[in-house]
């Protein structure tokens, strides 16, 4: 059985599949570190990307955040091994890799025995 569940806005489909993602990984997120994700996501080249000064900003502006709560993010989302930071590069979980281009999330559970 196949079941599709539409998305009209893309930053709602992208949280969704954040959510699938973290939950097949048994990672829980709270919202403020789910919204982290999603811009590091949007923000990020080849699944990378350089949290420079006004980047870091413009981010916790979007989010309307202070930079403590900030911080506490990032660390979670290292901790959760969802980004690795190495100083200022902060490199995205492969399972995030691309996922602004998918079209769709496809889950397939086989219970037959190999």
């Amino acid at each position: 059985m196949r079941k599709v569940i539409k998305y009209s806005d893309k930053e709602e489909y992208i949280k969704a599949c954040i959510t699938t993602l973290c939950s097949l990984r048994n990672t829980n997120l709270s919202d403020s570190e789910s919204a982290m994700l999603l811009k590091l996501i949007t923000y990020s080249t080849n699944n990378s990307l350089t949290l420079d000064v006004n980047l870091g900003r413009q981010i916790r502006e979007e989010l309307g955040i202070g930079e403590s709560l900030y911080g506490t993010c990032i660390s979670r989302l290292q901790d959760k091994k969802c980004i690795t930071k190495e100083g200022k590069s902060i490199i995205l979980n492969p399972v995030y890799n691309r996922i602004t281009e998918w079209k769709e999330l496809v889950i397939r559970l086989d219970s037959s025995p190999d």
